[in-house]
């Protein structure tokens, strides 16, 4: 018997790869006592647990890592809120300066408008 592979064996051989795995995939998951290494609880009452699947310790460290994250934030915008009013006082400053140049200037040039000088 002859089976022609001329052009159409890459196909083949793909679906004999994707065959395979599917095959393993639902045979690992409909039949988990076929993989390498799975154990059966010798007492169905208490399974033993899978060192993988231990979430306390990780839910309490979680918790106090939350909370110094928080006060950490809530240093930073403290320290945000303590730069911005002393860049607000700055700027401030420097507008009321600003102003009174801008005063200073304006009487001049009324005094020489007073005087009879020509502002040009």
């Amino acid at each position: 018997m002859h089976i022609p592979l001329g052009r159409p064996w890459p196909v083949l051989v793909g679906l004999g790869f994707g065959a395979g795995q599917g095959y393993s995939d639902c045979e690992r998951v409909f039949n988990p006592a076929a993989i390498p290494g799975f154990k059966i609880a010798s007492d169905p009452s208490k399974p033993s647990p899978s060192p993988y699947a231990n979430f306390a310790p990780l839910s309490a460290n979680l918790k106090e890592k939350a909370a110094e994250v928080k006060a950490a934030v809530v240093g930073k915008a403290e320290e945000a809120k303590a730069k911005g009013g002393a860049l607000v006082a700055k700027g401030e400053a420097k507008v009321d300066k600003a102003e009174a140049k801008v005063e200073k200037k304006v009487d001049e040039v009324k005094a020489d408008l007073k005087d009879g000088k020509k502002w040009v």
